[in-house]
């Protein structure tokens, strides 16, 4: 027997329900009936709690991930105890050491691992401050960039410029006022100068630093990305750089890297305190009153 009109339109209502119930949505034409793609509810449609904005989104494509904080930490404690430390600190005092110093001017072994045990309490709390520049920058709150084509390279380069100028006058600032400032100073920039003389310091001192001392002369790079443009990228390789950075100019080795504030002016600065405050160059220096060269320091030597 032939299905009537009135079979068809029964088996019809009996399939709706049959596929309703597994969730998936059905289109009928005629006798036909047609797969459809589920629909999203209101709430499924809303975009993820806390990218309520397309710059938030694209530093959440920038990152690639949301939980960033977690994955940052062991990272940068691992590149921070790593290569800028034991390799460097090795060739510059053991291996190359008697070609680097004179008699006398070695660092003790003593100092060197006070020094280390002095980093690796900090590490772990200098990497903090990274974490918090990813999560205030995925969530849209500074004015970093995830890619270059977003800007173009000339203005990639511009604000470059822009960018380190201010971490020049930024750090240039905070780690004088550690200095000028007694409290600030005794109870916090001391533990990095107890090592003021040239036998005392090593690469290692680089990093041995109170953890909110260590903080507050890096917080430049980060309140900075709320005022110029910056590639996030180049600014998280910057953070890194400092490490590498730090434990160069603390090797007690004369480069002869001038504008760079080499190693010789910052063991001016240990051995003088109020002078060569600067970061990477020594033009803050230079406008603030505060630059002295090694030269100068030789020709007051032997008067």
């Amino acid at each position: 027997m032939e299905p009537t009109v009135g079979h068809v339109h029964t088996m019809q209502m009996r399939m709706a329900r049959f596929v309703k119930v597994r969730g998936i949505a059905t289109q009928t034409n005629g006798t036909r009936t047609t797969r459809m793609p589920p629909k999203c509810s209101r709430k499924q449609r809303q975009p993820e709690r806390g990218w309520r904005t397309d710059q938030e989104e694209t530093c959440r494509r920038m990152t690639g991930r949301t939980r960033s904080c977690f994955t940052s930490f062991p990272t940068e404690c691992m590149s921070s105890l790593g290569s800028p430390g034991a390799g460097y600190a090795t060739t510059c005092s053991r291996i190359k050491g008697k070609r680097y110093f004179a008699p006398g001017e070695m660092p003790s072994k003593k100092d060197v691992v006070e020094q280390i045990k002095v980093s690796m309490k900090a590490i772990p709390l200098y990497a903090l401050l990274p974490c918090a520049a990813e999560w205030m920058v995925e969530r849209g709150w500074t004015k970093a960039y995830a890619n270059i084509s977003d800007v173009g390279i000339p203005m990639f380069f511009a604000y470059f410029a822009m960018y380190m100028c201010c971490v020049e006058f930024g750090v240039y600032w905070m780690h004088r006022m550690l200095h000028e400032s007694k409290f600030l100073y005794n109870n916090l920039h001391h533990i990095h100068h107890k090592y003021n003389k040239e036998n005392t310091m090593s690469p290692f001192a680089g990093l041995a630093f109170h953890p909110f001392d260590g903080m507050l002369q890096a917080i430049p790079y980060v309140w900075t990305l709320y005022l110029v443009p910056m590639h996030f990228l180049t600014v998280e390789l910057l953070l890194f750089a400092t490490g590498i950075w730090t434990t160069n100019i603390h090797d007690n080795i004369n480069g002869k890297c001038e504008p760079i504030m080499g190693a010789a002016y910052h063991t001016i600065h240990h051995t003088l305190y109020r002078f060569n405050y600067g970061h990477y160059l020594t033009y803050m220096d230079r406008a603030f009153g505060t630059y002295i060269t090694p030269y100068q320091v030789e020709k007051r030597k032997s008067k």
